[in-house]
């Protein structure tokens, strides 16, 4: 149960934060809970809104979550990659996005997996192919596969 009182009907993606904290996307928006073990509850420390949308959130088209080594949270959406500075509480979501005139930014906004190697690199499975992200322009190296054909 929810210790704060807030009509969510649906839930998607959850994951891991710190500790007992999680990150749940719902259709009240995103929310950065943690579990009271005492009281067996979930407290909402925060609820964030990536977007808004004709006055409605687009929150529930999150389809990854993941956060990284030093702290930047990584959200994987319809709308293309945002990503928040969870050590920072004033901080805003970064948004990236594709731009067909920009051939080193995301192939897709169809972003859909996140993965993080050991070389602290982030992955990004899209709509377009495989994207690796860089804090140095250019952001993104894109790579896509073409189809093996036999003949």
């Amino acid at each position: 149960m929810f210790s704060e009182k807030m009509e969510i009907s649906e839930f998607g993606k959850i994951a891991s934060h710190q500790n007992n904290q999680f990150w749940i996307n719902s259709s009240s928006g995103l929310l950065l809970t943690e579990y009271m073990e005492s009281a067996d509850s979930l407290k909402i420390l925060r609820t964030y809104q990536i977007e808004k949308e004709s006055g409605k959130t687009s929150d529930h088209l999150i389809h990854d979550i993941y956060k990284d080594r030093n702290g930047l949270v990584w959200f994987a959406t319809m709308k293309g990659l945002f990503v928040l500075d969870s050590k920072n509480e004033a901080a805003d979501f970064i948004n990236y996005t594709h731009d067909e005139n920009l051939p080193n930014s995301l192939p897709s906004n169809f972003v859909f997996d996140i993965y993080e190697d050991d070389n602290q690199t982030i992955w990004l499975g899209t709509g377009n192919g495989v994207s690796r992200f860089s804090i140095y322009p250019p952001p993104f190296q894109n790579f896509s596969f073409a189809k093996n054909r036999t003949e």
